[in-house]
Order: C-alpha cells, then structure tokens, then sequence
C-alpha cells in the first residue's frame, strides 16, 4: 500500500530533526567492522580520548616542534601511528601466548577436528584430499579407519556396492574423470573380484600403518613441540592479519614523520666567529753543539799470542794493545815450536812463512 502524502510529509519533518549519530558515535562506528580496532582511522579516537596519547605528544611535540596546521596534523598521525604499533605488538605477543596453551591441552582435538574437514571434501576432490590426509596422522588414522569399514564388509563374502567402490577409488584419491575405464579397484582378468578387494584393503591399511609409524607420528611430535613453544603460532590467520596492520601502521608513522620534518621548527644555525689567529714569534735557532769525537778502543791483544807470532823481544810483556816492533837491530828472540819447524819471520812484517 504506498504511504500517503501526510506520512510523507512526516517522514521528511523527522529526517530533518534527526542529524545521525554523534561526534562519540561516529567515532565509535568507525571501530563496528573490525575486531582488534587496528585497521580503523584510530587517529582521531586517540587524539580524543587517550591520555597515553596525550603525554606522548606533548613530549614528541617539545622535541620535533611542529608549525602551523599540517605540521600538528603530521605529529598527531605520527603519535597515533606509534600507538597503534604498540597495541598490534600487544596483540600479537597475546595470539602466541593463546596458541601455545591451545597447543598444550587440545593438539590431538584440534588434529582430528582439521582431518575430518578434509574427509568432508573427499567426494568431491579426491585426489587433493587424499593427499591432505596423509600429510597428517590424524588424516592417516582416519584413512585407515575406513579401509578398515570396506574390509569388514567383505567379511560375509557379499563383494563392494557401487557406493562401497565409490569411496574405494576416493580413498585411493582417483579423481571421477578418471574412473570410465579400468581403475584400481578392478580385478585383472581371470581373478576373483572379491578376493581381489580382501587383498587391495589390506595391502592400503598395512601401507598406511607403516606411513603412521615411520613418519606421521615423529612429525606430529615434532609439530606439536614447535606449537607448545609458540613456533608456528605468526603462522596463524589471526597473528597474520596483526602483522599486517601493524606494518600499515609503521608506514603510516614513516610517511607522517616526514611530513612533521618538513613543517617542523628549525632555528637558524648559530653563527659561530674564528678566533683570531695570532702569530708565534719566530724562536732563534738554537746551535747544535759539536759532537765530541768518541774515543776509539785500542785492541787488546793477549802476550801469548804476540809471543807466538813472534812479536816480543826477549821475553817482554807489554801492556795490552801495544805490541813491539821487530827490527834489523833487534837481538835475537828465543826459538819457538814454529821457528824450530824451519819456519822464519820477516822483519817489520810480524808473519811467520814456512
């Protein structure tokens, strides 16, 4: 039934009475779309109503000194933007605390519940899911607790249904455009189909309890261990999605920061004056005093060997480092082992020959 011209005209009267929510609402609807409150315009939320803010600010400001409108604008974004890196590490360091409890109380829960999602999926793909269920042990037990289902149903002799040899080839991750022709689960020639299904079940669940034994169950130690430690836990969707806002965050302090150096105070350098420079009086050079000539040792030169080189005169002993000349006039000096030899000396020389 259309609304007559009177509602009309009422609806339009309280349209103009009614102007929306508040500055306090506004702000607060900003803060309606996102959990954490990390990916909203918080600049305007801070400047308002956080006192953190506030003491920051005034000490950033009385460092930076900000002039005019934009340069208070960049140091507001500048404050808030420090702000809000602080909350998302906050935020983070609360998301690696909760994974590793999570981890320490309900691994195994958590394990089976992800396993059988993708056990959900497995008619539909196949050969992703099965794969998927072998990367886990939680995937594997359950990959051989249906092979388990399909050979207790061979037990009354009665061979697979269609539906049975169905979730056969899903198990064995065969996708469907694949199955118009001869697949795994059929028999060769010549051979007992159910014989061959016994054999095929069996053959899946021993391969897929040595794949749990020698691999899957180290692995999940492993996993779970790195998880108790907080490891793995910025992999997680929610640490990501922090890391994500608080690099938007660190951008936005960057680009706000140097836009507050560009409209910041700067004083003008102070003019610093040489000093003057004052010569040093030339110092009169000073004479060197000649150098002394240093004595020169006379050698010393022992009386035997002087005596055996036949160099002292009638058993004389002269003071060290002088010696006595052999003369023509010299009286003759007593025979020595050399000059019995048949050696003799020449005069002046103080050689002995042969």
């Amino acid at each position: 039934m259309p609304a007559t011209e009177a509602q009309i005209l009422a609806n339009k009267a309280n349209a103009k009475r009614s102007s929306g929510p508040g500055p306090a609402g506004q702000r607060r609807s900003r803060l309606n779309a996102t959990k954490h409150g990390l990916a909203s315009e918080l600049e305007s939320v801070e400047a308002d109503f956080s006192p953190q803010f506030m003491d920051r600010r005034t000490k950033w400001a009385a460092e930076h000194q900000p002039e005019g409108e934009d340069g208070n604008w960049a140091m507001d974004r500048v404050v808030a933007a420090s702000l809000q890196i602080e909350r998302c590490e906050r935020a983070i360091d609360e998301v690696v605390v909760d994974v590793q409890e999570r981890a320490r109380l309900a691994w195994d829960e958590d394990r089976a519940v992800e396993a059988a999602a993708v056990m959900g999926r497995l008619a539909k793909d196949p050969l992703l899911a099965s794969r998927k269920l072998q990367a886990t042990l939680a995937g594997v037990e359950l990959l051989i607790e249906a092979w388990l289902g399909l050979a207790a149903t061979l037990t009354s002799e009665v061979d697979w249904s269609e539906s049975e040899a169905s979730k056969a080839l899903d198990l064995l991750g065969v996708a469907p455009d694949l199955r118009s022709g001869q697949t795994l689960i059929d028999a060769p020639e010549e051979s007992d189909s159910l014989t061959y299904h016994k054999e095929l079940a069996l053959e899946e669940i021993e391969r897929l309890e040595t794949l749990r034994e020698k691999s899957m169950i180290p692995l999940d130690t492993l996993e779970r261990r790195q998880a108790i430690r907080g490891n793995v836990a910025l992999l997680s969707k929610e640490a990501k999605l922090l890391l994500r806002y608080e690099r938007d965050a660190w951008k936005r302090y960057h680009d706000s920061m140097k836009e507050l150096k560009g409209h910041a105070s700067v004083e003008p350098p102070a003019v610093v004056t040489p000093a003057p420079v004052v010569e040093r009086p030339k110092e009169a050079s000073r004479a060197l005093p000649a150098a002394t000539a240093r004595p020169v040792a006379k050698p010393v030169v022992k009386p035997d060997l002087l005596e055996e080189l036949g160099l002292l005169a009638d058993g004389q002993n002269p003071l060290p480092g002088s010696y006595v000349p052999i003369t023509a006039g010299s009286p003759p000096r007593p025979a020595t082992e050399r000059t019995q030899s048949g050696g003799r000396v020449k005069a002046g020389k103080g050689r002995v020959t042969a």
